[in-house]
Formats: structure tokens, C-alpha cells, sequence
């Protein structure tokens, strides 16, 4: 069918205007608010009548009061077509007034060759030409870019061929989803949550609070290491506090008993400026080491636990160094167990055979031939005739036995010859698949089962020698970072050994120091003793240093305290991680419990949404072909499968995964929507299509998705009427007719 011509009377904003369609492509390019859509639903009006004749508010389901002239009074027109039948006009008016046929109006249908009005199209032309209500039409050969998605209607369904009959089957399928998935969502939603409160969720949540309990205690038994090593450290602090308080004290008393003793002093002066200079050199060529200053004690504690973690590591990852490029895969497990099937299979055929080969059938026949050959010999003793006729009679059966035994040998050897050949066949694949994976030629299915065992083990074993081998990469990084600083120690040297090294000269630094200190001490207080009127004011800077060294040490022994209160606060969280590893075992049970359900109601899914679109395929395969091919057209294969259910919902199917077309951008939705149309209009009209209406629906395709578009409905004019509606000049057809 083909449209001529158009007259509107009055139709919405359009009086008086006249259009001409060509058989091929027809374009309107018209600003916005000149009727093009207005244009379009006079096609449709002129085709089916007008929708909604009630009173409502919503003109959108009122097309009656939509389309009417505000100037009031009668509206409507022509519309002229041809058909393989002859050429046809449509005069169809509408007006206000009661009356059941308001929606239809007052018309007729001309036969234009003889001016004679014909009843051959009754009420609605439209349904006589494309077998489809206006509703169909509308959703299938009419697109606009207010309304590209199509949806299923009665009609449509019946042109499909039985779509609303599979719909019960469907349904059954759904009602049964939607029970898994009300059972699912009672384990956990398809996603999932942050913060669900569904079952799995819940164990989840509660699993990862347990292992961060027992980080937490893992962290709370590191850290007591730390504290009782700080602990120590303060110890030995007080022990050499302590000592040099001994010290001073001992110098005080002694500095009244050596007044006067000026020589002596004198020699122990030069002895400790020495003593001095040489700590000072000392101290210098140790400070080198460090160019801005010397690593705290925490940092060398927590070198220290870095530095052991390490060797650990290193340790337990020594040796496990392994390829598993060679491992079999589980596809050649599976193979394995089929060759040895196999071999098995033809060994016991053949020795089927073996068996039946030992059971002689001859035996009886041997007898009766031995009972004629006696009854001849007395035969030809009485009567020489008739002895003579019996043993004849017995060579000749003989004879004939033995040829057929004969035939019988030689089917049984060339079947037992077939046999042994399967055998061999089946023991040679079957010893060369088994020595490729270091197994014996003669292996049995145990074997394999062992050997799937051991890959499950490698794989697991590489698994964990990767995370240890990331764990010390990670460790490895934060001790270089520290220990880059001291540019002296040796990169060439390995880790342990240069944090022992910094810690050794750490060490060294602060013994030189208090000795410095102590001996600028003793130095200080020999030059003023030296002067016996200064022995008070000696006296007195030497008290000064006990009292700091008091000071120092009460600073300490507060400090130790401290740390045996944290250390024993370490230790009470530490004490609970036998508990905690007994809590967690008890929830990855659960865990996997209600995985495993998942994963059965999930398996259960995948089996009824199989079945559905199985179903789905059966009606809709030609439309979703039709559909690819559009869309293989505009966009390459960026698409993937398309998939359409039977309420005509589109979806694409890539890798195996089903995605909405909703979740496009809206460019490619509304290409995806147009493929749509397109296809339902050749599965719905395959011999004589009605002509397609298209009011501007490529508003959001950018420029070369428009310029596919448009090459595709050039090449669509060839065989159908096109009436391209649109109110921009980039979007106009014209160039590519």
C-alpha cells in the first residue's frame, strides 16, 4: 500500500493544506510547531478514526479532543492510496456530537477510478490493509523520538503467531523465578550489599568482623612483642642510668678525698682530654652514618619485626618455587578418564571373546558321529550295504561339520583380530595421554583421581606463594624507604643483615655518647677540683647531674610502667584468638552453607530462564535476526546478540550475559528501538508494508550514527513508501537519496 496524497481540511494546527508522497522516500523539513506530528496522526486518524471520545484531562488518551480546532466545529479530510487493487480515497470528518461512531466520524471510501463510493475496506481501512488495530499500526510503522519503544498488543501478538498462547507457558516459567528469586533475595539480593541485611549478608558481615577481631588480636600480639622489646630497652636504659648515678655519686665523695692530690689530677685530666678526643673522633666517624640523624628506638623495633617477618617469609616460600605451566588442566583430566574407560572397555570385550573361544560347542556332535560310526562298522559285518551307506553318510556329515566349524573359527578370529586392535589402539592413547602428565602407561581411574588431587594442591600452593611473594615485596619496599636514608649501609648486602647492621651501629653511637657524656663529666669536675676553691661549685654541678639522672630515671620507670600496662593490655586482646579462629570456622561453615544455596537457586534460575527464552525464541528468532542485521548495519557488532521477550522488552546478549537496552546511552537505546520497529514491520507486513512514518526519531543520534540512519532508509525506500518528518537541516535525508 502506497499514499498518494493528502488533504486536511482542519486537523489540529493544519487547515488547508495539501501534501504529495512519493512511492520512495518523502521528506517535510519544517521548523518546530509546523504539524509534522500533527501530520502523522492525521494518517493514522484518516486510517483508524480517533482515540478517546470520553471526557479526560489527559489529551494524550484523547486524541479526539486533541486534535480538534479550538475554532470548534468539523474537522478531518482526505487521504488517497493505491493498492495492487486500484487507487482509493478516505474522506473521513469528524464533529461534535452524540453519537456511538464520534471516535470514526462521518466517512467513505472512494474508488477513484470510478468515483463510486466501495464498502471493501469497512469502518477502519486501515485493519483491511494491515490486518492490525490503529493501536498496532501506531506502535509499529509510526516512529517518533517522543516514543521509539515498541510494546506488544493483541494484534501484534497474532501476527506473531501464537505469541499470547506461549505467554501461559512464560508465565508458569516466571511465577517459578519469581519464587527463586523471592527465596534468593532471602540469601542475598543479585548484588551485593555494603550494608544488607539479608541472610548471606549478615554471615558475611559478621565473618569479616571476626577476621578483623582476629587481625586485631594478631596486631594486639605484635604489638606486646613491641612493647616488652621497648620495655627492655628502657631496662637497659635504668641499668646504665643507674650505673652512672653509682658513678657521680662515687666522683662526689671521692672529690673531697682528692683535694690536693694536684699531679694526680692532673695525669687523669690528660689521661680523660684523651679518653675525650678519642670519643669525639669516634663519635664523628659514627655519626657519618647517619646524615641527618639516627633511627628512634621505635623505628628500629619496628625495622626489627619487618626484618623478621621477612626471613619468615623467605623461609616458608624457599624451595616452593614450582612451573605449573605443565599441570593438566581439567579438560585433560576428563580426557585422561575417557581413554581409560576406553581401554578398559576393550580389554573386558576381549576377553569376552576369550572366553567364548574356550567353550567348544563340537563335543555333542562328536558323539552322534561316534554312535553311526560303531552302528556302520556292525552293519557291514551283517549287512555290507547298509554298513557301507552308514559310514558314508557319517564322513559326509563329518565333512560338513567340520566346514562349518571351520567358518565359525574364522569369524570368531577375525572378530577377536577387530578386538585386539581396539584394544591396542585404546592402550597406546591411553599411555601416551598418561605419560604426557608423568603417569604410568598402565595407570587405573585412581590414579587419575590422584592426580587431580595433586593439581588442586599446586594450584593452591602457587596461590599462596604469590600472596607470600607480594607480603615480602610489601615488606621489602617499607625497609628499603627506611633504611635508603643511611646511603653507607651496602644495597649489595641482604636485608637482615643490614638492618643488623644500623641497629649495631645505633648502638655503638649511643655507648660513645654516655660515654662522652660521662667522661666530659669526670673531665669537668677534675679541672674545677683542680682549683681547691672551686671544690663547692664542682660539688654542686656534679649534684645538678645526679638530680637530672634521677630525673631521668623516675621519667623512665614511669615510662616502663606504661608499657607493661599496654603490653598487658596487648595481651588480654591476644588471649582471645583461640576463640575467635573457633568463631570463625563456625561462620565460614554457615558462609558456605548459604553459598551453596545460592548457588543451587541461582543454577535453578539459569535452567527456567533457558527454558523462557527457548520459548521466546520459537516466536520471536525471525524479529531478533531481523533485528541484528539492522543493527550489525549501524553499529558493527557493538551490540551483541539481540534478545527480545514476549511483552517485546529489548535486551542484547554479550558473552553470555543479558543486558538491558536500557542501560545504553540514549543515542544507541533510540537506534536499538528503531532496529525494533523496523524488523517487527517486515515480520508483521512481509508482502505489502504500510508506508513507515518516521517524526524525527534520530534526535539523538550524534553524526555518524545519523549518517548510517539515514543510508539505511535510503536503501529501505527502494522497497517501501518512507515519510521522513523533520525540523533540523543536519537531520535531513535529501543528501543521501
Amino acid at each position: 500500500m502506497k499514499i498518494l496524497s493528502l488533504y486536511i481540511e482542519a486537523f489540529g494546527g493544519l487547515t488547508k493544506r495539501s501534501f504529495e508522497l512519493s512511492d520512495g522516500f518523502s521528506e517535510i523539513l519544517d521548523e518546530n510547531g509546523a504539524g509534522k506530528s500533527t501530520l502523522a496522526a492525521f494518517i493514522k486518524a484518516m486510517l483508524y478514526g480517533l482515540d478517546g471520545t470520553g471526557i479526560t484531562r489527559d489529551l494524550t488518551a484523547n486524541e479526539f479532543a486533541l486534535y480538534r480546532p479550538w475554532s470548534g466545529g468539523r474537522f478531518g479530510g482526505t487521504l488517497t492510496f493505491k493498492t495492487a487493487e486500484g487507487a482509493f480515497r478516505i474522506e473521513r470528518y469528524f464533529e461534535d456530537k452524540r453519537g456511538a461512531n464520534k471516535h470514526l466520524g462521518e466517512w467513505r471510501v472512494i474508488d477513484t477510478a470510478t468515483e463510486m463510493e466501495t464498502d471493501a475496506f469497512g469502518e477502519e481501512p486501515g485493519r483491511m490493509l494491515f490486518g492490525v488495530d490503529g493501536e498496532s499500526f501506531m506502535r509499529t510503522a509510526y516512529l517518533s523520538s517522543r516514543g521509539l519503544t515498541a510494546e506488544r498488543t493483541g494484534d501484534i501478538s497474532a501476527k506473531l503467531g501464537g505469541l499470547d498462547g506461549e505467554r501461559w507457558d512464560m508465565g508458569n516459567a516466571e511465577e517459578a523465578l519469581r519464587l527463586i528469586d523471592r527465596r534468593r533475595t532471602e540469601i542475598r539480593t543479585k548484588t551485593k550489599q555494603r550494608h544488607g541485611t539479608k541472610l548471606l549478608d549478615v554471615a558475611e558481615r559478621e565473618l569479616n568482623t571476626t577476621n578483623e577481631r582476629i587481625t586485631e588480636a594478631t596486631a594486639a600480639l605484635e604489638a606486646e612483642s613491641r612493647e616488652r622489646q621497648s620495655i627492655a630497652v628502657i631496662e637497659e636504659r635504668l641499668a646504665a642510668q643507674s650505673e652512672k648515678l653509682n658513678a657521680l655519686t662515687k666522683i662526689k665523695g671521692a672529690a673531697d678525698r682528692r683535694i690536693g692530690e694536684e699531679k694526680v689530677k692532673k695525669e687523669q685530666i690528660a689521661a680523660l682530654s684523651a679518653r675525650l678526643s678519642q670519643d669525639k673522633d669516634e663519635i664523628a666517624a659514627l655519626s657519618r652514618h647517619f646524615p641527618d640523624a639516627p633511627p628512634s628506638p621505635e623505628t628500629l623495633a619496628a625495622l626489627d619485626a619487618d626484618a623478621r617477618a621477612y626471613s619468615h617469609l623467605a623461609t616458608t616460600t624457599e624451595g616452593e618455587q614450582m612451573s605449573h605451566d605443565a599441570l593438566p588442566t581439567d579438560d585433560d583430566i576428563a580426557t585422561l578418564r575417557t581413554l581409560i574407560k576406553e581401554r578398559e572397555d576393550a580389554k573386558a570385550a576381549l576377553e569376552t571373546l576369550r572366553v567364548q573361544d574356550t567353550d567348544g560347542t563340537a563335543g555333542g556332535a562328536g558323539h552322534s558321529q561316534r554312535g553311526l560310526f560303531i552302528l556302520g562298522l556292525i552293519f557291514l559285518f551283517l549287512l555290507p550295504p547298509l554298513g557301507i551307506i552308514l559310514l558314508w553318510q557319517r564322513a559326509k556329515r563329518k565333512a560338513a561339520e567340520a566346514t562349518e566349524a571351520e567358518a565359525i573359527r574364522r569369524a570368531k578370529a577375525t572378530e577377536k583380530e577387530r578386538a585386539e586392535a581396539r584394544l591396542e589402539a585404546a592402550t597406546t592413547a591411553a599411555a601416551a595421554a598418561l605419560s604426557a602428565v608423568g603417569l604410568s602407561p598402565d595407570a587405573s581411574g585412581g590414579d587419575i583421581d590422584a592426580l587431580h588431587v595433586r593439581v588442586l594442591e599446586a594450584r593452591l600452593a602457587a596461590k599462596t606463594e604469590a600472596q607470600n611473594r607480594a607480603r615480602m615485596a610489601e615488606l621489602a619496599a617499607r625497609i628499603e624507604g627506611v633504611l635508603s636514608a643511611y646511603r653507607d649501609l651496602p644495597a649489595t648486602e641482604a636485608i637482615g643483615v643490614r638492618v643488623d647492621t644500623l641497629r649495631e651501629l645505633c648502638r655503638k653511637l649511643n655507648e660513645k655518647q654516655a660515654m662522652l657524656v660521662e667522661h666530659s663529666t669526670l673531665l669537668a669536675r677534675l679541672n674545677a677540683d683542680t682549683a681547691p676553691a672551686e671544690a663547692a661549685v664542682d660539688t654542686a654541678e656534679v649534684e645538678g647531674m645526679i638530680a637530672i639522672l634521677k630525673d631521668a630515671i623516675a621519667k623512665d620507670t614511669t615510662e616502663a610502667a606504661a608499657a607493661r600496662e599496654r603490653a598487658n593490655g596487648y595481651r588480654a586482646i591476644a588471649d582471645a584468638l583461640d576463640e575467635l579462629y573457633d568463631l570463625r570456622e563456625t561462620q565460614v561453615a554457615e558462609v558456605e552453607r548459604l553459598s551453596k544455596r545460592l548457588s543451587v537457586l541461582d543454577q535453578a534460575a539459569d535452567i527456567l530462564t533457558e527454558a523462557k527464552e527457548a520459548l521466546e525464541a520459537r516466536c520471536l528468532g525471525g524479529i531478533r535476526k531481523r533485528i541484528s542485521t539492522y543493527t550489525d548495519r549501524l553499529l558493527g557488532k557493538k551490540f551483541g546478540e539481540a534478545r527480545l521477550n514476549t511483552e517485546l522488552a529489548l535486551s542484547f546478549s554479550e558473552g553470555g550475559e543479558g543486558h538491558s537496552a536500557e542501560y545504553f546511552s540514549t543515542g544507541l537505546r533510540a537506534i536499538g528501538d528503531i532496529c525494533l520497529r523496523l524488523a517487527l514491520t517486515d515480520e508483521l507486513y512481509p508482502c505489502d508494508p504500510p508506508p513507515l512514518i518516521l517524526d524525527d526519531p534520530f534526535m539523538a543520534l550524534d553524526e555518524n550514527n545519523l549518517k548510517q540512519a539515514l543510508a539505511l532508509l535510503s536503501d529501505l525506500a527502494a522497497t517501501r513508501q518512507i515519510l521522513y518528518l523533520t525540523c533540523h537541516p543536519s537531520r535531513s535525508g535529501k543528501a543521501d537519496m
